[in-house]
């Protein structure tokens, strides 16, 4: 059984990771919505190190998979490091401290080193924390006083907040209300129509039962057809052998003139021509007969044929719902990659239709870096006409003049979060980083499709999903068009 990362680091390492990795907005929604409050005082005057050790106490105490794996693709690159160290660099990493936390990189290498799981390696997790106290004693978590006014506001703020948290939950229990009959009354319409699938099938079963009985009657009739093919010859045997009589017939006219011979030829002829007549009439009537019972088998096998395509085009359990699709958009990753290839840019009303289809949009975000210095309003209204919601991620410029503006955990924390709403999650993107959500959706039962251009997406990330489609130019506009 692997370790439980969240315990190896304790409150305070977790409470570092989660420093390193959200933003204060961030921190307060996740303790919202795990019912987190501060009585007496407004939640936006507690400090951030004091939230940030909170949540580290309740995700210790949850122990959550989901969250692990949020940890584990935000610090993929830090454990990568890591694994790279040797046992001497791995005793030595607390002399590099200060450089790390100027980067904001000391939670990222506590949870890289409970990750890489050497000895070595978790040795190291108190002596850094330890040591980072020491550094930067301002991050362990001490309240700071608050002004009397503040503490005088709080009361009526919280039953404010009270008040509303009732009426939310009346609200919420009329939905799941609805939502539980409508449950029941789907149940009862699959019941019925698995009634009606039973009496089709079994109707399908008799009538594939006289399919059967008449194609083995065709089948008979066929052979007694070819068998009749010998009368035919004996027929036109018979028809040359008349014609031939007739001419002797006639050759003996020629020579006698007696009657009694004439009337013994006229007898035998007449003979002759009863014994055809009767051979011809009795294999006419047999030909009639056999070919009236095989207009009688093709009267009804057209009149079984409507039927038959009815009831294969009939789907099992009734028609199929459209499917509920969950659009999550990296407008950075698909952006550079229009521009880098193809000198044009995305038109995301014509994205949302290719990937839609004829199914439900059930939800469409999309998550864009907003850069300090350019203003990105007309780029954003434009998408909320098109029904998109938008999640902006500032620019983040470190000390060293780098820059880092990635989406990936937000889409991974919004994903997964929000997955059980969604029968299909469409992903455009080409990043490689979500190859480990995209496996954890699937082993839940959830279907993955990923848009993307085949000339920037990752390889292994067209493998794990379910579908793959390319994008090209049926989703791409001149610049100046939009």
């Amino acid at each position: 059984m692997e370790p439980n990362k969240l315990q190896i680091l304790g409150v305070d390492g977790v409470r570092f990771l989660i420093v390193d990795l959200f933003v204060r907005k961030k921190i307060i929604q996740w303790l919202n919505t795990r019912g987190v409050f501060y009585p007496g005082q407004r939640i936006n005057n507690v400090p951030t190190a004091v939230l940030a050790n909170d949540l580290a106490e309740i995700l210790i105490k949850e122990s959550s998979p989901d969250v692990i794996q949020i940890f584990d693709l935000a610090t993929q690159v830090d454990l990568a490091q890591v694994k790279g160290l040797d046992k001497t660099e791995l005793k030595h990493l607390d002399r590099l401290l200060p450089e790390i936390i100027k980067a904001r990189r000391l939670g990222r290498l506590l949870w890289a080193l409970a990750s890489d799981g050497r000895d070595e390696a978790l040795k190291q997790i108190p002596k850094i924390i330890n040591k980072a106290f020491t550094v930067i004693p301002s991050l362990s978590p001490t309240p700071e006083p608050l002004s009397e006014e503040s503490d005088q506001a709080v009361p009526e703020a919280m039953m404010k907040r009270i008040r509303d948290l009732e009426k939310e939950l009346a609200q919420e229990q009329e939905k799941v209300k609805a939502l539980k009959n409508e449950r029941e009354k789907l149940r009862q319409e699959l019941v019925a129509l698995g009634n009606k699938k039973g009496e089709l099938q079994r109707e399908k079963e008799g009538l594939l039962q006289v399919q059967r009985r008449l194609q083995a009657e065709l089948d008979e009739l066929r052979q007694e057809i070819a068998a009749r093919k010998h009368d035919k010859d004996a027929i036109r045997e018979l028809e040359k052998e008349n014609k031939r009589l007739h001419y002797e017939l006639e050759k003996v006219k020629e020579l006698s003139n007696t009657d009694s011979f004439l009337a013994l030829t006229k007898t035998l002829l007449e003979k002759i021509h009863h014994d055809w007549s009767l051979f011809s009439t009795q294999s006419l009537k047999q030909n009639q007969e056999i070919l009236a019972h095989l207009r009688e088998i093709d009267r009804e096998l057209k009149g079984m044929k409507p039927f038959l395509i009815r009831l294969n085009k009939t789907k099992e359990g009734g028609e199929t719902k459209r499917a509920r699709v969950g659009i999550f958009v990296d407008t950075q990753n698909i952006f550079y990659a229009a521009k880098d290839y193809y000198q044009k840019i995305i038109d995301y009303e014509k994205l949302r239709s290719y990937v839609i289809r004829d199914r439900i949009c059930h939800r469409a975000i999309a998550y864009i870096v907003q850069a300090p210095d350019y203003d990105q309003s007309r780029f954003t209204d434009y998408l909320s006409r098109l029904g998109f919601e938008i999640k902006t991620q500032p620019l983040i410029v470190r000390g060293d003049g780098s820059k880092k503006g990635d989406v990936d955990i937000n889409i991974a924390i919004d994903i997964l979060q929000g997955f059980e709403d969604f029968d299909i999650l469409a992903l455009v993107s080409g990043d490689g980083d979500f190859v480990p959500l995209i496996s954890q959706l699937k082993a839940k039962g959830k279907r993955v499709e990923v848009y993307s251009f085949l000339e920037t997406t990752s390889l292994r990330l067209k493998e794990v999903c379910d579908e793959f489609y390319p994008l090209g130019e049926e989703v791409l506009s001149p610049a100046k068009t939009l």
